[in-house]
């Protein structure tokens, strides 16, 4: 086990080992691991309040606009902003 799967949550972690198998002579340090576990977190964050809201009934719009709604964006930021405050563990902190 990867020194820094104990300082990730549980549901990163195999995305996290698929990311670093793309180029394994990549030498990462600890802080850019945890920096893509944090955008990996946030992903995972998103995708999951989206699927618990019931589908919104949507107009008819390009499929271009529907990407790039500002509101979500918008909560996607909100949720990757939340994330540093709930990963300051002293394990975290000390590998920074």
């Amino acid at each position: 086990m990867p020194q820094w799967a104990a300082l990730v949550p549980e549901a990163v972690v195999p995305l996290l080992e698929q990311m670093l198998l793309v180029d394994p002579r990549a030498r990462l340090s600890m802080t850019s691991v945890l920096q893509y576990a944090k955008f990996l977190l946030a992903l995972l964050l998103h995708e999951e309040s989206a699927s618990l809201r019931p589908p919104s009934p949507t107009r008819s719009h390009s499929p271009r606009h529907k990407i790039m709604r500002p509101r979500t964006l918008y909560r996607f930021n909100d949720i990757y902003a939340r994330i540093p405050a709930a990963a300051t563990t002293p394990a975290f902190i000390r590998c920074i």
